[in-house]
């Protein structure tokens, strides 16, 4: 991935996060959606969905009661979400 891609990766990624409290949208869930299915937007969509985030905050749209958790980048830690833990010497069953 060259440092341009990665750029754009994180801020695809920066944007599906600010949509995802937007999800009642349906432009802003499918490209939260699209984001977390394929770890990217296209440069025509993180433009679109940066218009309509500022649209968004200049209008003060709702929030969404239940926003879409969007997938960390590969790579990045996601200090929310603890790793379990595993016993060896605990029966499996």
């Amino acid at each position: 991935m060259t440092t341009k891609e990665r750029e754009n990766q994180i801020r695809a990624h920066a944007l599906a996060t600010s949509l995802s409290v937007y999800v009642w949208n349906e432009f802003a869930k499918s490209l939260v959606e699209f984001f977390n299915e394929r770890q990217f937007l296209t440069p025509k969509q993180i433009n679109a969905g940066e218009s309509m985030l500022k649209k968004a905050k200049e209008n003060d749209w709702s929030h969404s009661d239940q926003p879409i958790m969007v997938m960390p980048l590969i790579g990045q830690e996601d200090s929310k979400q603890e790793a379990p833990t595993f016993d060896p010497n605990e029966e499996p069953f």
